[in-house]
């Protein structure tokens, strides 16, 4: 299927009167609009971009030194956005490292992991370059389609929100 742009350049493969054409063009663009059925290739997608991130405590998160560095466990407030727009919205994402975990856990024997980030010993750089590099990797066609991919990692503020 071609993009809006091709049809009204290709007159949609008649021979018809510009005007007719763009006429044309303009509702199968509605149509097609409404349905969500263009190819990738026709929108224009969203980038994401990585805006602050902050511990959810009094101390900064570039401030932060855990006591055992291969046995914490921290909550992360993540504000994401649209690359190229002020502001985001906020995913908190649990930080910890397989020691934690078992200490913490060792008693029930078993753990649900979901929206959580391990790593085997603390490097803030690591943790920031990590987040970084999966925002970074995210696109969609708008905010929702980039909230969805987003809140595989983290716990989004709008998760299971519905109007």
């Amino acid at each position: 299927m071609p993009c809006p742009s091709q049809m009204i350049r290709s007159g949609g493969g008649t021979s018809r009167s510009l005007k007719a054409l763009k006429s044309k063009a303009v509702r199968e663009t509605k149509k097609l609009l409404h349905a969500k059925k263009w190819p990738l290739e026709c929108y224009e997608l969203m980038k994401a971009g990585l805006k602050t991130i902050d511990l959810n405590d009094a101390i900064d998160f570039d401030q932060y030194w855990p006591d055992d560095e291969k046995n914490f466990g921290i909550w992360l407030t993540v504000q994401i956005g649209p690359d190229d727009q002020e502001g985001g919205h906020l995913f908190q994402i649990p930080v910890c490292t397989p020691d934690w975990i078992q200490n913490k856990y060792y008693f029930q024997r078993a753990v649900w992991g979901r929206h959580m980030l391990i790593v085997f010993e603390y490097d803030k750089d690591l943790i920031v370059k990590e987040i970084s590099n999966y925002v970074d990797g995210c696109s969609g066609t708008d905010f929702w389609d980039l909230a969805q991919k987003l809140s595989r990692i983290g716990v989004w503020e709008f998760e299971d929100y519905e109007p």
